[in-house]
């Protein structure tokens, strides 16, 4: 694709999708004829970018890019590397969230308290005491 608008031969694969459009609005295209013949969007240039080769000797294509049990490997050992630096993170600020949701619980606690007395003074037809 990023090839087709650098080259003067270069095509955009979108005929297709004209088509359903053409045919949905009933536009008729009867008699339009083919100028060029389709042309399929990979050509050898295009596969070898993908690591595939094409063995003239025995007429078989081959894949030579990276193994991908090295790139699994790779992966994986990332992986292992963010779950060590997450534990090491909630081990470290664990006791910290902690004491912070605590003191949060204890400042609703101190509210509801204060909350529900204000209530029982206005249930009974009292003033509430000064704060």
């Amino acid at each position: 694709m990023r090839e087709a608008g650098f080259k003067k031969t270069g095509c955009f694969p979108y005929g297709m999708v004209l088509t359903r459009i053409f045919d949905h609005f009933e536009i008729p295209l009867h008699d339009e004829s083919v100028k060029e013949k389709p042309m399929s969007p990979y050509n050898r240039t295009a596969v070898e970018r993908m690591h595939w080769f094409f063995d003239q000797t025995n007429g078989t294509w081959s894949y030579k890019g990276p193994e991908k049990p090295e790139a699994f490997q790779i992966m994986k050992a990332r992986l292992d590397t963010l779950v060590v630096d997450i534990n090491a993170f909630k081990e470290d600020h664990g006791r910290q969230i902690q004491a912070l949701q605590d003191s949060q619980q204890a400042q609703f606690d101190c509210l509801f308290k204060y909350q529900q007395e204000m209530w029982n003074y206005m249930r009974q037809g009292q003033n509430p005491p000064p704060s």
